[in-house]
């Protein structure tokens, strides 16, 4: 497990936003928050990093604490993949979405609590 992932700008393009907004939007609608607030609040509030599916894709996880050993374990994710342009590295979101921790944890931890 790495402690560190590379430091990039995030760059958030209205195609991307709009996606989630069409895929998620009644998700988001019961949240009360837009796409662009989703997006920041999982990225800034991620308990921990795994890698994507492909090589050049992190996710970004918040995830619920269980209340028993029975409870399902529930996240938000943020695919980001790591693109150079113009010569400078920079994150773009891949995918956002709900899911269940125990299908993620398959994937590579890479960090956790990386804003603490």
């Amino acid at each position: 497990m790495s402690s560190a992932i590379p430091v990039a700008d995030i760059f958030i393009s209205e195609r991307e936003l709009v996606h989630i907004a069409t895929k998620h939007g009644k998700e988001l609608q019961r949240l009360g928050i837009d796409a662009l607030l989703y997006v920041n609040s999982i990225i800034n509030n991620s308990n921990e990093i795994r890698k994507g599916n492909t090589h050049d894709t992190l996710l970004f996880i918040v995830k619920t604490y269980p209340f028993d050993k029975d409870t399902v374990v529930h996240c938000a994710v943020v695919e980001l993949s790591i693109k150079i342009e113009h010569k400078k590295s920079v994150y773009k979101i891949k995918t956002a979405y709900p899911a269940i921790m125990d299908r993620l944890s398959k994937n590579e931890l890479v960090c956790v609590k990386p804003r603490s």
